[in-house]
């Protein structure tokens, strides 16, 4: 089944969300620009 871009979107936020919470103490902001350039470019 394959989902539209919106409902994807709606079910990876509060997962992305939550990790980049959990770990913005010690995860620099390159590399949360990767994932968000990485997330970006698969949706």
């Amino acid at each position: 089944m394959a989902w539209s871009q919106e409902v994807l979107i709606a079910k990876l936020n509060p997962i992305i969300r939550g990790w980049s919470n959990y770990h913005n103490s010690v995860v620099s902001s390159d590399t949360f620009q990767k994932f968000d350039h990485i997330i970006w470019e698969l949706l």
